[in-house]
């Protein structure tokens, strides 16, 4: 096992660096896309809010039943879903619609479950440590992410190669997670 900083930083660590990169990197660039795109941005952003709301509604009372491993899970598999609907809903207000809603519930959650999934991986040992190691993925992810899309979208002059390289991105953060939280280790 590798250290940093005198902290232990095994596979999990990575994996969780690596979902937090997938969602920052998707979160940070959904208005620009939606811009792009020609979708009524200000009419769909005020649909996040609420949807995020209801999300942490969800958590807290569905979520509840269920260990934190399998809420984030799910929360986290909504994110390609909602993209490839994304990918195929062309000018399909309704589709974009789900998009936004779908996204907003999930960041919600998402919200919820960071603060609480390290302990339940990692333990409550050294808790702030940890998160705050894993924060600098997520600070990268927010100065690489609008550079990485403007790089694909200049390559290929639209968004859609950014939306299928995001839905790419979510999917790998997926099987990525599902291994982490499949082979580590159940904290008591």
């Amino acid at each position: 096992m590798a250290s940093c900083h005198g902290l232990p930083v095994d596979r999990d660590h990575v994996v969780e660096a690596g979902l937090r990169l997938a969602s920052y990197f998707h979160f940070y660039n959904r208005e620009i896309i939606h811009q792009t795109l020609g979708y009524k941005t200000p009419y769909n952003a005020a649909l996040i809010g609420p949807m995020q709301v209801f999300g942490r509604i969800g958590e807290f009372t569905i979520g509840s039943r269920y260990r934190v491993q399998q809420v984030a899970f799910f929360a986290l598999a909504l994110l390609p879903i909602a993209l490839i609907g994304l990918n195929f809903a062309g000018s399909a207000w309704g589709m974009v619609v789900v998009f936004v809603a779908v996204c907003g519930s999930s960041n919600g959650i998402m919200t919820i479950a960071r603060g609480t999934l390290p302990a339940a991986i990692f333990g409550s040992e050294h808790y702030g440590a940890v998160n705050g190691a894993l924060s600098a993925p997520v600070i990268a992810s927010r100065a690489l992410g609008p550079l990485i899309g403007s790089i694909v979208w200049s390559r290929f002059g639209n968004y859609d190669a950014v939306l299928w390289l995001l839905t790419a991105v979510a999917l790998l953060a997926v099987v990525s997670f599902s291994f982490a939280i499949s082979t580590a280790k159940q904290v008591q």
